[in-house]
């Protein structure tokens, strides 16, 4: 580790047992708890949860293919009775604005 000055301090809370691994595993390294902890964090692989898009992707892409279907029908039969009021039609719109953002791939790094 490197001798620069300690300027900050980090209190964490632990049970009995969390104390006793943690005061085990920087003995057996030849550590001060602090360097094992600090160690152990700055060296260790962060690994970060983001949702699936794909879970969301399939029932949003097959809405969107039922909605185009009927909307093609629509046209080809000259029907032009609206089904969808406004509001609808809006929420629609908001949808396939979600349906596009979530087909973009969220960039994944190592932190």
């Amino acid at each position: 580790m490197d001798k620069q000055r300690k300027n900050y301090r980090l209190n964490i809370r632990l049970t009995e047992d969390e104390w006793y691994i943690i005061n085990e595993l920087a003995y057996r390294a030849g550590m001060t708890i602090s360097a094992y902890v600090i160690k152990s964090v700055l060296e260790s692989k962060i690994t970060i949860n983001e949702m699936d898009t794909q879970a969301l992707l399939k029932p949003l892409l097959g809405l969107q293919r039922h909605y185009n279907t009927i909307r093609h029908w629509m046209i080809e039969h000259n029907y032009s009775n609206p089904i969808l009021s406004d509001s609808y039609k809006q929420e629609l719109e908001t949808l396939w604005q979600l349906l596009a953002q979530a087909k973009v791939p969220i960039a994944q790094r190592d932190l």
